[in-house]
């Protein structure tokens, strides 16, 4: 899908150009129209699935089963109430990053419908909040100071 930019921002002296061919036709849009206007292209790849992911700060100390058993929990608690997920495969749960107050870990999923993208998203992030309680595991970002009365 191109979006078209307002028709005065649409000039064929543009020095900086690029040409789009849409159906036999050459689209030439200067690229400081391009950059005005977010443009995002979901589509399937042709090398495989479309994937996303949603990362989780978990502080250190907490055992890594209960982490996996945690973001399992919350891919499953997705795919039942939503049929954007692929039901046939499974979430991979890997470590990104082990930072300085915590553990980046990333749970990275197929979409079965890229075009409910965000929907996903947020279903996610909802279900890793709702079920915090049940794996004894806190989101919020740590707290690096405390206060101490004498």
């Amino acid at each position: 899908m191109i979006r078209r930019p307002p028709r005065s921002t649409l000039s064929s002296s543009s020095a900086a150009s690029d040409v789009y061919k849409r159906q036999g036709h050459d689209i030439e849009i200067p690229n400081y129209s391009l950059l005005q206007y977010r443009t995002d292209y979901l589509r399937k790849s042709k090398g495989g699935p479309f994937k996303d992911f949603v990362e989780f700060n978990i502080g250190y100390g907490m055992p890594s089963e209960t982490v996996r058993a945690y973001l399992s929990a919350v891919y499953n608690s997705v795919s039942e109430s939503s049929s954007s997920l692929d039901s046939l495969r499974e979430p991979k749960i890997t470590i990104r990053e082990t930072a300085n107050n915590a553990v980046i870990w990333r749970l990275t999923y197929v979409l079965e419908r890229p075009y409910q993208l965000l929907m996903v998203r947020n279903a996610v992030n909802l279900a890793a909040y709702d079920l915090q309680d049940d794996f004894g595991i806190q989101l919020s970002t740590p707290q690096l100071e405390k206060l101490v009365e004498s």
